[in-house]
């Protein structure tokens, strides 16, 4: 299997990957066509040796070796809190997802902050980012002048500006 280019791009900006080809492949397989991976490192969660990635949507964690594998997949919009821990070697990653912690290990330490911060930004943004298009905005806005809720002038201020973003 051809490696996709953005997978491969951050592939080879990551350190500590090495023997690690059937766990990006496995990751690979996880992918939607409209997902791009953004950053990667090696790491662990429990028994496995895999690969962290964070995507345009979510954060996934894969490992292959012989017959077993392993996927762990968390959608950005799920994660509540992201925390980051570093020693002389390695560093570790806590996401906080519905209540439950999940805990990656032995991330490669030059990849760790990078990922840790990329993934707050990402976290909030997807948590944050929900918003309503415009023309929805607007939809309400009318409601709001059809109860009496906003004057004709106060709809038509509000109204010109979002239908500039149309």
């Amino acid at each position: 299997m051809k490696m996709r280019e953005d997978v491969e791009r951050a592939y080879k900006a990551a350190h500590g990957l090495t023997g690690l080809g059937a766990s990006v492949k496995l990751l690979q397989q996880q992918l939607k066509t409209d997902e791009k991976t953004i950053s990667m490192t090696k790491s662990s969660q429990g028994n496995y040796v895999g690969v962290l990635a964070v995507t345009s949507h979510r954060l996934v964690f894969s490992a292959r070796f012989i017959a077993t594998k392993k996927v762990t997949d968390i959608p950005l919009s799920q994660i509540t809190s992201v925390q980051g821990g570093r020693d002389l070697e390695n560093s570790s990653l806590t996401v906080s997802v519905a209540g439950n912690t999940i805990t990656f290990h032995a991330l490669a330490w030059r990849d760790a902050d990078n990922i840790t911060n990329l993934l707050r930004e990402m976290a909030e943004k997807s948590q944050h980012g929900a918003q309503e298009s415009p023309a929805d905005q607007l939809l309400k806005l009318k409601q709001l002048l059809d109860a009496g809720v906003l004057t004709q002038d106060e709809y038509e201020a509000k109204a010109s500006v979002l239908k500039s973003a149309l």
